[in-house]
């Protein structure tokens, strides 16, 4: 065993050197295992970035998409705004058309006479094919029905 010591001892500074090298090559292969690793890293966080600016112009894209909507939206509000007030304008104006016609009338003889059915029926579907331009011969067929 004291001869092991005394060996130990003659070699001391080469053990001492032989651990440093080991020890040193430890750290390098640590330190290339930590530089692939920020490689990749840098390489994610450089992914990343441009996934985060297709992100960013797609929402910008359709952040504009979405007002282009809402002005379109806003534009439709507003004509149907104006055919609601337009419309209502012309039924208060038919309803007083039809209030003048019935006091013209109310005491006009034939204004109170009942008119049959059939014949209403007949002058709606006439009023309809004038108004849809079904019937071109209009003229020609009231003709045949005299």
């Amino acid at each position: 065993m004291l001869q092991l010591i005394n060996i130990a001892r003659q070699y001391s500074g080469l053990i001492i050197v032989g651990l440093f090298c080991l020890a040193l090559w430890g750290l390098n292969t640590r330190n290339a295992q930590l530089s692939a690793t920020n490689l990749r890293l840098e390489a994610k966080v450089t992914e990343g970035e441009k996934e985060k600016e297709r992100i960013n112009s797609k929402n910008d894209d359709l952040a504009n998409t979405l007002q282009n909507l809402t002005d379109k939206i806003g534009q439709a509000n507003t004509i149907a705004s104006t055919e609601a007030r337009r419309r209502a304008a012309a039924e208060m104006k038919n309803n007083r058309l039809q209030e003048e016609v019935k006091s013209a009338l109310k005491d006009n003889k034939c204004s109170n006479d009942v008119i049959p059915d059939a014949v209403i029926s007949r002058l709606l579907e006439q009023a309809n094919r004038i108004r849809i331009d079904k019937d071109a011969d209009y003229s020609d067929s009231s003709k045949s029905d005299k």
